[in-house]
């Protein structure tokens, strides 16, 4: 449920901050990366499954937690017009 509101939500700022005639391209080559990204992370998440079990997963998906909510957090907000 959570990918799902992420790439909606996603697509509309996209949608919102691109010209007509180049939306289709960026959104295709979102769309690209989105699965490019999500393929590797479930291989490595496989991988460190398999290799360390549930725990580690566990450890190493709150480190990547940690990382990034506070990187969120602090980043410059962009002003998008509504």
């Amino acid at each position: 449920m959570g990918w799902n509101l992420g790439i909606i939500s996603g697509t509309t700022l996209v949608v919102q901050g691109t010209e007509p005639e180049t939306r289709a391209a960026k959104q295709g080559s979102i769309d690209v990366w989105i699965n490019i990204f999500g393929a590797g992370a479930g291989v490595f998440s496989g991988l460190l499954m398999s290799a360390a079990g549930f725990g580690m997963l566990s450890i190493a998906g709150g480190i990547l937690a940690l990382i990034i909510v506070p990187a969120l957090a602090l980043a410059p907000k962009a002003h998008v017009p509504a």
